[in-house]
This record gives C-alpha cells, structure tokens and sequence, in this order.
C-alpha cells in the first residue's frame, strides 16, 4: 500500500512537472508568435498599399478613360518619438484637358478660276469640322517629407519632389460635313476669301512625351474617422511642363474606406507663368484627374501571389 501511495505520488510530479513544461513551451510559443506579428505588422511592407482601378472622364458623360494603378506609403513617424515622416508614391493614370474633346464647325470656299478676268466663277462651298482630341496620360514618381504640426493633429507642413513623364495622344481629324458647287458673279467674289485648296478628309496621330520636374510645399491632411481614410494635399512651389517653367500648383484628395477597400481620388494641376505672355499658352492649361479604384495592402498581395 506504501509502495502504491509512492508510485501515486511520483505519476503525479511527473503529470505536474510534464503539465508545467508543456505550459511553458505554448507560452514561449504564443510570445515569439505575438512577436512576429507585431513585427510584421510594423514592418514596412505592411504600410505599402496598391491600388487598381480606372480613371473618370466627366467632359462630355461619365466613362471610363483608362487605366489606373498606385503604390504608395506613409511612415509616420519616421521612427518612434519623432515628428517627422514620408510619403512615397508611384502611379499611372489619366489627365482630362478642357482640350480633350473640341470641334470647330468652318467654311472653305474653294476656286481655281481667277474672278479678274471672268465674268462669273465656279466656288465649291466646303463645310468641314477639324476635331482634337488628347487625353494625355503619367506615370509619376514623388516623393513627400512631412512634418507633424502637433500630437494627434491631422495636419503636417510638407515638401513635395516629383518625376513625371507624361505621354499626349493627339487625334486630329479634319471630315467634311457638306459640299455645294455654286456659281458667283465676280462683283461678289470680294465679300468672301478664295482658297486655292480644297479640303480633304484626314486624320492625324501623335504621341509626344515629354519629362517634368516639380519641387513644392504645402500643407498635408491625413487622418482616419471610423474606417475611413481622408489624405488631403495642397502644393504650392516651382516646376515645368514641356517647354514652358513657371509657378506649380497641386492639389489632391482620396478618400479609403478600409473595410472594403474602395479608394475614391482626385487631382488638380498646372502651371501658371509670371510673364505677361506665356512662351506657350497651351502649357498653361489645368490638368484634372478623376479615378475609383481597389486598394490592398501589399503585404497581403504577397500572401496571395505566394511571393
């Protein structure tokens, strides 16, 4: 009875020492894994979103213009305790130009005879419309340093540097819309204007790319009520486009609703010179961008590309 009671009481610390051990080893475990997570989860990889989407046209009804996409971050802090942070981005889209979509309704009178010496004159009256269309498209890369302007706030002072390579697709298409061959008393002839030429339909493509460089401050809002991301920014600074240099202004917005992942943006754009006249007019139009997209955290991407 003695020797039961003895072997009982070791069963029972071997059970004890075992259940402690084993205790241990899961705590041990749950520790290094609550640890990789933290880690992981301030990683910054996991701070890195893409998004997918299509870019918005509103000129002339709401479509769908092409393709959109973006990668970007924002460390803030930096590091623990300081009052500065980054932005990066990298992304590809659309611009819509009041100069997307116009046509111009004109009249060529067109005649080979010469009315100083003919009594009357054959005229073949031409109405045609010469159409443009350009939808220049980016890819742009920036580059943004903030600086918190208190504990809490939404509101950092920023710097901004950007690359972009912007790419115009020109259509332009001359087609003649009506044609009457008339006859004119010479007398008359002198209240129109004679074109040797007659005009014929034809199209026109280009593709022209050029590289701008923008350097700005101003002012940056970020902050997350309920789910939802608001990424507000105002620039002001120094930059080209094309041919021309001049004052830069941006100003940009999105919204991200992070339960479901849908981002909704926009941007305003340009350059604007300090010369009385512009080296080109044309340089100095605003550039506005629209778009809808899915945005993913990069690191889950990698999860889901198995990379």
């Amino acid at each position: 009875m003695k020797k039961l009671f003895v072997l009982l009481l070791v069963i029972q610390s071997i059970c004890f020492t075992t259940s402690n051990l084993m205790a241990q080893a899961t705590q041990k475990a749950t520790q290094k894994a609550t640890k990789e997570d933290t880690k992981e989860d301030t990683s910054i990889i996991n701070e890195v979103l893409y998004s997918f989407g299509g870019n918005l046209n509103f000129i002339e009804k709401p479509q769908i213009t092409g393709l959109y996409y973006d990668v970007n971050f924002f460390l803030n802090p930096i590091v623990n305790g300081s009052k500065f942070g980054l932005e990066a981005r990298i992304n590809q889209g659309k611009f819509i130009t009041e100069r997307d979509s116009s046509g111009n309704q004109l009249t060529n009178y067109f005649s080979l005879a010469d009315p100083e010496q003919n009594d009357t004159v054959n005229v073949i009256i031409q109405n045609f419309s010469r159409v443009s269309n350009n939808l220049p498209s980016h890819i742009s890369l920036s580059l943004t340093p903030t600086y918190s302007l208190g504990k809490d706030s939404p509101l950092f002072l920023a710097a901004h540097f950007e690359y972009i390579r912007r790419g115009n697709n020109y259509d332009y298409d001359t087609k003649v819309t009506s044609e009457i061959d008339t006859v004119f008393a010479s007398k008359d002839i002198s209240a129109i204007r004679l074109s040797p030429y007659k005009i014929e339909e034809r199209g026109i493509r280009a593709n022209i790319k050029s590289h701008d460089f923008n350097y700005a401050t101003g002012i940056k809002f970020f902050r997350e009520f309920q789910g939802v991301i608001v990424n507000i920014k105002t620039m002001l600074g120094y930059g080209n486009r094309d041919r021309s240099k001049g004052v830069f202004y941006l100003s940009n917005f999105e919204v991200i609703e992070k339960n479901l992942g849908f981002k909704m943006g926009g941007e305003l754009r340009g350059i604007f010179s300090l010369k009385k006249t512009p080296l080109y007019a044309t340089d100095f139009e605003p550039y506005v961008a629209f778009y809808l997209a899915k945005t993913f955290k990069f690191s889950k991407l990698k999860e889901v590309l198995n990379l």
